[in-house]
């Protein structure tokens, strides 16, 4: 059995995945491996973390309002938003979207309209003016923004670019595996993500070889906490992978502890793919 080796990094730990190819009676194999072979979990998936908690809103660096959500299942969420008074609410929620209503005093009130992606809730205030305000609340607790001097450093730094590495396993007489790996970050928080695997079995009695590429559109985003940088990446399928990033020296940068280069997005970046993130 051959294994690919990729290394996922929770927290401060580092684990290396290894892929088994599996020989069938036919003598074909089968690659059994994963979209995020290379990453930085910052704390852990927001999955993980689940819908529950309490998201504020911070000004100058003071919070303002909170939106504390204490209940979520079978399509409904419960809570309350608290400002100047707390108000309850119930809602619906959809994957990690989530929609409510807060109802005021004198009967009028106002709509909820987001989703809660990795450790923020960025979500569409309606008021009973009929004004439509867009807000970003940070899981308390979590201290991960996107509105720090160095988060939007490092996304000035990484729109219209990407990063690329390839990984190498085996080579000997059993045979190896090659990835290349490769993210576009364009505008707009849209990223492109393509990679190719390659695999040649060479084996007593059976040998082949299968190349497989795949690319998708992702949202992006670089959120920070103290001086810790992390790429946020959401997937179609709404899992959030978060990978650390820091500078490295001679035009290279550290993600998720691997040394990798920017070099121009070039074309990437007009993919039409890309329309299809929001």
């Amino acid at each position: 059995m051959i294994c690919y080796c990729g290394m996922r990094l929770t927290s401060v730990t580092a684990i290396h995945l290894c892929v088994p190819v599996v020989s069938t009676a036919q003598g074909a194999f089968t690659v059994i491996k994963s979209w995020s072979v290379l990453l930085l979990l910052v704390g852990t998936t927001a999955a993980a973390q689940g819908i529950t908690g309490d998201y504020i809103l911070l000004k100058d660096g003071t919070e303002v309002m909170s939106v504390n959500i204490t209940s979520a299942g079978g399509g409904r969420i419960g809570g309350s938003v608290s400002a100047s008074y707390k108000v309850p609410f119930e809602g619906t929620i959809n994957g990690r979207s989530v929609a409510f209503a807060t109802k005021f005093p004198d009967g009028s009130s106002a709509r909820w309209a987001g989703k809660i992606v990795g450790t923020t809730l960025n979500v569409t205030l309606s008021d009973p003016s009929g004004e439509h305000q867009e807000l970003t609340l940070i899981r308390r607790g979590s201290g991960w923004t996107s509105q720090s001097p160095l988060a939007r450093q490092w996304t000035r730094k990484l729109v219209g670019r990407e990063i690329a590495r390839t990984e190498r396993t085996g080579g000997g007489s059993s045979g190896s595996a090659v990835k290349d790996m490769m993210i576009a970050f364009c505008d707009a928080g849209r990223a492109l993500y393509q990679e190719r695997f390659a695999l040649n079995v060479a084996v007593p009695g059976m040998g082949g070889s299968q190349t497989s590429r795949d690319a998708h559109a992702v949202h992006w985003r670089v959120i920070s906490s103290g001086t810790t940088a992390a790429i946020e990446i959401s997937a179609r399928d709404e899992e959030v992978f978060q990978m650390g990033i820091r500078e490295g020296s001679s035009g290279v940068i550290q993600v998720a502890a691997q040394p990798m280069r920017l070099r121009d997005a070039g074309e990437k970046c007009s993919d039409p793919r890309l329309h299809d993130v929001r």
